[in-house]
């Protein structure tokens, strides 16, 4: 039997992370303000271990201190012993960097041309708001009160949403209206509630990740139709999942990628966009898988023996200049965790009108601070103690995590708020193949010497698969890609491939069964119609790796609507899944890990840009 694994969702009311490279020097200093800022999106870590979740958020958030409060439903109460901590900056930015997609070319014969490297809320709301406990007398209880990082934590309890929206809204959890009828639902399925606020003493620049620990024997889900609320047109949404073996959407669409519409000529720069149009292809239901391999691709990268064995030795420098100095040649990540640190011992002065981390830069070199230095009072025995309770550990902890299981997983989608109407549900799917990130095209050309200097001309491109990408014309070396109406596959244009190469849902034996392009919808609609799982088709599924197929094909239909074994309504519930909902007007969702709305102010910001390697 196949092991359901349900994957969390983040409702960001307000999304925005900063974080800097661990290498920054390289642009003059250990941080770096022009340094890219990390995409917006909703990015979480699983580790799996029987009925033990461990998921780390990473919580995101642009405004004021006052205004943050962070309220998480958790089908139980978090463990008493580690069950909340907070996590690392740097368990994001590495499992970015070390499975993000890379696309790259291999030219031959063109040695003299060096450029080359070139959802419906309101049906749902109705089915939520109920009695809750059936006319119990309303109350909240309070589970659990304690610190955690920055943070105040109170794990709640309570049998009516008015209730409990009514303890939120008096100890300052501001909330939308639109959550009353959403915490009903939670309250039904008598979940706890993770409530967050910044301690009186901390600012925004505090928020860290945030690690749960809590028992369900059915895993996490993401319940898409919650983050409608505050998502933005196209949301990334991220989950690297550590488990026994690779996991695939069960009840969306898996899409695989038609590598031809990527941009080989410049790294890959529209992928983001491939993936956006591939996922529309499939009704807006489906999730791409980027990785999929031996979480040895993770081993170290957080921690290794001795990374940090300079940072004891830097409680005896007593002179701020001095300590931070010998901070930057640490080993210490530069993010906005060691950021945070360095506001609170070494604060910026303030006569000082440039950026917090220009002033941070300046420090070995810049005479004009020596007199504030100088004078500053500085406790540095205190100050690696925090460093050794706010960076180390807690990346020590995320490498353990890291560690714990063999396999890594990760999914991608791009998804907006009307396509949210159901909860994706991810199971385990050893038969299928590994997935790598690193994506490798042949290419051959010439370069010819023209009145204006170098022309690219001749240009082919072979794709993994086989497929061969022709560009007619020439273009300057200079523009990096050539014009997309110069490039063609079989004689095609672009513009006429779709950009999804293949379809495809889980069967029930594990195998992928492809899914005809104008079979999507119907079959979309069948999913629909169950709360969880989709029956197999009589279709032969496949057991290999990446999805396959070729670019713009038009598969065989072999899915009629008469003759469709996907479940009616009357069998849509699946006892063994848990009956994680996968549409709004569907029956309740009994297990489910939800990270419900974040950040209740009302601004957003939008924005995508890849992780960068260190």
């Amino acid at each position: 039997m196949m092991k359901s694994v349900r994957i969390a969702g983040l409702v960001s009311m307000v999304s925005l992370a900063l974080t800097w490279s661990s290498s920054a020097l390289a642009c003059g200093g250990f941080f770096c303000s022009n340094f890219p800022m990390d995409q917006v999106g909703e990015k979480i870590v699983f580790s799996l271990d029987d009925e033990q979740v461990t998921a780390v958020i990473q919580i995101q958030f642009a405004g004021d201190a006052e205004d943050f409060s962070w309220v998480l439903p958790l089908p139980s109460e978090p463990v008493a012993e580690g069950g909340m901590e907070i996590s690392s900056e740097e368990l994001f930015v590495q499992a970015l960097s070390r499975t993000n997609p890379t696309f790259t070319v291999n030219w031959n014969g063109v040695d003299q041309c060096a450029p080359y490297w070139g959802m419906n809320m309101l049906d749902f709301a109705a089915e939520t708001s109920g009695d809750g406990a059936g006319g119990a007398e309303p109350s909240v209880e309070v589970l659990q009160v304690k610190e955690v990082g920055p943070y105040t934590a109170s794990v709640l309890k309570s049998n009516d949403a008015d209730a409990l929206s009514a303890w939120l809204t008096e100890n300052d959890y501001d909330q939308p209206p639109e959550a009353t009828p959403l915490i009903a639902h939670y309250v039904a399925q008598e979940h706890v509630f993770l409530a967050l606020k910044l301690q009186q003493d901390k600012g925004s620049g505090d928020i860290a990740p945030i690690k749960v620990q809590f028992s369900e024997p059915e895993g996490a889900c993401i319940p898409l139709i919650l983050t409608a609320i505050a998502a933005s047109e196209d949301m990334p949404v991220y989950a690297w999942i550590l488990d026994e073996s690779r996991v695939v959407p069960k009840n969306f669409f898996n899409v695989g990628i038609n590598m031809a519409k990527v941009d080989w000529f410049d790294q890959g720069s529209n992928y983001i966009d491939v993936v956006t149009d591939a996922v529309n292809e499939a009704a807006g239901h489906g999730f791409v898988t980027e990785f999929a391999g031996s979480s040895d691709i993770m081993k170290e990268s957080l921690y290794w023996e001795g990374r940090f064995d300079a940072v004891s030795e830097m409680a005896a420098l007593t002179h701020p200049q001095d300590f931070y100095n010998a901070f930057v040649d640490s080993g210490l990540p530069a993010n906005a965790q060691t950021l945070a640190l360095l506001l609170q011992f070494i604060p910026v002065p303030d006569y000082y009108e440039g950026e917090q981390m220009s002033f941070y830069n300046e420090i070995p070199w810049n005479n004009d601070h020596s007199e504030y230095l100088d004078q500053l009072e500085f406790d540095a025995v205190t100050f690696v103690a925090a460093i050794e309770e706010v960076i180390i550990a807690p990346i020590m902890d995320a490498q353990e995590m890291l560690d714990s299981n063999p396999y890594m997983t990760r999914i991608f989608t791009t998804i907006s708020p009307d396509e949210m109407d159901r909860d994706p549900i991810f199971v385990n799917a050893p038969g299928l193949g590994d997935v790598s990130h690193e994506h490798v095209a042949e290419g051959t050309g010439i370069c010819e010497s023209g009145d204006d200097g170098s022309v690219i001309t001749g240009v082919q491109l072979t794709l993994a698969d086989g497929t061969v990408i022709d560009v007619e014309g020439s273009w300057s070396p200079w523009d990096n890609s050539p014009p997309e109406e110069a490039v063609s596959v079989d004689g095609e244009s672009l513009d006429v491939l779709a950009s999804a190469s293949e379809i495809s849902l889980l069967g029930d034996t594990g195998g992928l069964r492809v899914i005809a392009p104008d079979m999507v919808e119907f079959e979309d609609n069948q999913i629909d119609l169950t709360a969880s799982g989709i029956n197999p088709s009589t279709e032969e599924e496949t057991t290999g790796g990446e999805t396959s197929g070729t670019p713009g094909a038009t598969p065989v239909p072999t899915n009629n609507p008469e003759d469709s074994q996907a479940p009616t309504l009357e069998t849509s519930i699946d006892e063994e899944s848990g009956g994680c909902s996968t549409q709004a007007t569907h029956q309740p969702v009994v297990w489910m890990f939800l990270l419900m709305f974040l950040a209740l102010s009302r601004r957003s910001v939008a924005a995508y840009q890849t992780g960068q390697k260190p």
